[in-house]
């Protein structure tokens, strides 16, 4: 799976508004699972589209979503994006002994 081709159907699918440089900034809904920790909770997203960035998925940080605890700054490089038409979330999967093994983050952007 292409993770920079998943993003972008992402991106189309949802009509997210870019700025000029490609970054698209909105509010999302977030499901965080790994074997050692969970979360559910809504937070601002932004995602890179342009230089070495591109592909970039940032979370801001909540008072139940840190970085002490959590990846909150996930690259297609190092993590799997897959979007899913019908329900119309983007899911990110990686691994990592942080999180206790794999991991997975589901975004769907607020309406």
């Amino acid at each position: 799976m292409n993770s920079y081709l998943e993003l972008s159907k992402f991106i189309e699918h949802h009509t997210l508004d870019s700025d000029s440089v490609g970054t698209c900034r909105f509010s999302a809904f977030v499901d965080y699972e790994s074997a050692i920790r969970g979360v559910t909770t809504d937070t601002n997203i932004t995602i890179m589209r342009h230089s070495i960035k591109d592909g970039n998925v940032e979370l801001e940080e909540q008072a139940n979503m840190d970085a002490d605890s959590y990846h909150l700054d996930l690259s297609a490089k190092f993590q799997q994006y897959g979007f899913f038409k019908n329900s119309g979330k983007l899911q990110i999967s990686g691994y990592s002994q942080n999180m206790g093994g794999d991991y997975t983050v589901t975004i769907f952007p607020k309406t």
